[in-house]
């Protein structure tokens, strides 16, 4: 079809119309800009150019402080247990815990009062595991107060017996076995403290004075989840905690020794207290002790004292630290006092390694494994009880106390952390 001259042109100048028409209010914008900006003195179009680079420039500095402080990955965990695993806990081992002296403050000045040394805790995840274990760096004897700006001497350390309802949310077990545990007028103020504990229903294992050998290894229960019937259910299981202080006491071998026993019938970890403070290495006095307990049936030495962080290690596929650091404590002074390190072990046994019947008599044990002193050991020979094939495998948490309170660690500084724990190297070596 043909179109008519006239119109074809009549639509080639509507055509040529509607670009001008586009073309013109595109360059109107551009010519206000141009003329706006030949309108400007000299001084302040400088000025306008500073604003840009500073603008660049603060933009430049956020994103590099969220970088530096975007958050550490988690560790991805469920506590459903997998088809193919019929017990399994989650525990996280941590440093030394302190909330005394300047936390004593920090706490009285806070709305938050004995909360406050625990009040970030949360941040942790704690739902996702079965139980936590640390070193209590304390006495806690009742009635003694002590006010703000009370700066205690060593023997007159202690932590308010106050906060054990709030640390009873968190810790299900804390070691007495250091140096400070003796503060309190020696035996009266620890056994003061062991009742302070049973009565916040929170268990405990060790003594200041290593020659006590009682007192080195203590049975304890441990949360656990397992799966009989076919069905799962929380439980507990006896597991032989041994402390030994050797910061004013020498850990012989015929204390290390008493591990032996235990580690026939259940699992074994030792937790010494002793070393150089404020050292990033470990002396070769106690590597050769800390082997020597993992040769005297430890599955796992977590060792605590300098306040730094220091190298692991694993030995004969075992995993020892030489020192965690600082989980709660009030030291600000540094950047190595204000980070720390918690290790999150995974105890399991696969259903293939086990039978129900087992499962029900270690569980039932355990029902009776609270109380300090008590018979588990002899118990579970008595009845014949086979130690169950444990499988212990780790990750590292990073911890930060800057700021007087306790956090999970940023990226920067848990990568600072593992590097500071040979964590890559170790962990290549474990018995996973």
């Amino acid at each position: 079809m043909k179109i008519p001259l006239a119109l074809f042109k009549k639509r080639s100048v509507k055509s040529v119309n509607r670009k001008s028409n586009k073309n013109r209010k595109i360059q109107q914008p551009q010519k206000r800009i141009t003329g706006f900006i030949k309108n400007l003195s000299a001084t302040q179009r400088k000025n306008i150019v500073c604003l840009v680079v500073l603008s660049l420039i603060g933009a430049g500095l956020m994103f590099s402080v969220w970088y530096k402080n975007r958050p550490a990955p988690e560790i991805p965990y469920s506590t459903t247990l997998s088809k193919n695993i019929a017990l399994e806990s989650r525990i996280l081992l941590a440093g030394d815990v302190y909330w005394g002296r300047r936390m004593n403050d920090w706490s009285q000045q806070s709305s938050m009062k004995e909360k406050y040394p625990f009040s970030r805790l949360n941040e942790f995840d704690r739902e996702s595991y079965d139980a936590w274990i640390a070193n209590l760096e304390c006495p806690a004897v009742p009635g003694i107060k002590q006010p703000i700006g009370f700066v205690p001497q060593l023997w007159e350390f202690n932590c308010d017996t106050d906060s054990l309802p709030e640390a009873a949310k968190w810790f299900d077990v804390l070691s007495l076995a250091n140096n400070h545990t003796q503060n309190q007028k020696r035996e009266p103020g620890l056994e003061a403290t062991r009742k302070a504990l049973e009565a916040s229903r929170i268990q405990h294992f060790g003594n200041f004075n290593a020659h006590v050998k009682n007192d080195v290894c203590e049975v304890i229960s441990l949360p656990t989840r397992v799966m009989i019937d076919n069905q799962q259910q929380d439980a507990a299981i006896p597991i032989a905690l041994c402390g030994f202080d050797g910061v004013y006491y020498t850990v012989t071998d015929k204390s290390i020794a008493i591990m032996q026993e235990y580690a026939k019938i259940m699992p074994v970890i030792a937790f010494p207290h002793m070393g150089q403070e404020y050292q990033a290495i470990p002396d070769t006095v106690r590597r050769d002790l800390y082997r020597k307990m993992i040769d005297n049936g430890a599955d796992a030495v977590i060792g605590n004292h300098p306040h730094w962080i220091q190298p692991t290690e694993a030995y004969k596929g075992k995993l020892i630290t030489y020192s965690l650091g600082n989980f709660i404590f009030d030291q600000q002074f540094s950047e190595e006092v204000m980070r720390s390190a918690a290790i999150d072990v995974t105890m399991s046994v696969a259903r293939d390694k086990v039978t129900d019947d087992q499962l029900r008599a270690w569980t039932k044990l355990s029902d009776g494994c609270k109380a300090f002193h008590d018979t588990c050991l002899a118990q579970a020979k008595t009845m014949g009880l086979a130690r169950l094939p444990i499988r212990l495998s780790y990750n590292v948490v990073g911890v930060d106390l800057s700021q007087q309170i306790t956090k999970p660690a940023n990226l920067a500084s848990y990568n600072a952390i593992l590097e500071r724990l040979d964590w890559e190297k170790t962990k290549k070596q474990l018995n996973n």
